[in-house]
């Protein structure tokens, strides 16, 4: 599962410069990879397109086969991540080992139910 995960650190302020490295990063990452870490723990803001940007980027690794975790998360943005339901998404962990032992493990039933809206297409946009 090692050889399959990508850690991408987001810093910062997740602004539309730091939004097209992300996408050229994800783009690479998911040539080669099916698991997801998102660092965020050097992120500082977070907008509506940055928000969007992450769930496209779940639906992406979901639909491979794939998973993501997010670790790093400061009380602002687990608070943001629990309003827009994206922690019922995406495990959101403390740090990489956290991260690396959750996506190696069996997804729960009630979880991976979760994930199902992910596949549909109108909502990826």
């Amino acid at each position: 599962m090692i050889s399959e995960l990508a850690v991408i650190k987001i810093n910062g302020t997740f602004d539309s410069e730091e939004r097209r490295t992300f996408q050229h990063q994800i783009q690479s990452a998911l040539s080669e990879k099916r698991f997801l870490v998102l660092d965020v723990s050097q992120l500082n803001e977070l907008d509506s397109k940055g928000l969007a940007e992450l769930f496209s980027v779940v639906a992406k690794v979901v639909a491979k086969g794939g998973d993501v975790a997010i670790i790093g998360a400061n009380a602002k943005l687990r608070t943001l991540f629990s309003l827009v339901q994206l922690d019922r998404v995406v495990e959101l962990c403390d740090d990489i080992h956290h991260a690396m032992n959750v996506l190696e493990a069996p997804r729960p039933e009630a979880r991976a139910q979760e994930k199902t809206w992910l596949a549909v297409p109108q909502l990826v946009r």
